[in-house]
């Protein structure tokens, strides 16, 4: 299955709009923390980034990836993810459910208090707009998930 990397355009008029940056293949549904990692690891090397990178991926409701974007490049030690860029794509696009991902360029996955107050926030906007957070990742040597750890709690999509 094709995916594609978009990336979000502001014009002139301030309505965003997408553009396609690249053709990317995935071959399996993001039902497992280790499948989002697995892609993420492949197509963009995160867990060997020296900078932060932050991405998101859109699915199906079958979790098949439609979608992905890179929200946010940050430093060697912090990323900014503003929320509505975060959610512009999920908007446009009509997804009903994401995975957000970011990498730590320090390889230690433990989340920090600007991650969990992060994830907070945004776990509040998805329910608002009736979005499915699927998984919250934290990726270095290995990878930390929000689902996995319980700080998450499961959706009837997920297995």
């Amino acid at each position: 299955m094709q995916v594609g990397l978009y990336e979000v355009l502001q014009t002139d008029t301030h309505h965003p709009r997408l553009q396609i940056k690249e053709s990317l293949s995935a071959s399996s549904r993001m039902d497992k923390p280790e499948a989002v990692v697995e892609f993420l690891n492949t197509q963009f090397h995160l867990d060997k980034q020296i900078d932060e990178f932050v991405y998101l991926i859109t699915t199906t409701a079958s979790l098949m990836p439609t979608a992905v974007f890179l929200i946010s490049k940050g430093t060697f030690n912090m990323s900014a993810i503003n929320q509505r860029d975060l959610f512009i794509p999920v908007l446009l696009t009509g997804a009903c459910t994401i995975f957000i991902a970011h990498n730590h360029p320090s390889s230690r996955v433990t989340p920090s208090s600007a991650d969990n107050a992060i994830f907070k926030r945004i776990k509040e906007v998805a329910d608002t707009l009736g979005v499915i957070l699927c998984d919250f990742l934290i990726i270095g040597e290995g990878y930390y998930s929000y689902k996995e750890s319980g700080e998450l709690e499961s959706s009837s999509l997920i297995g």
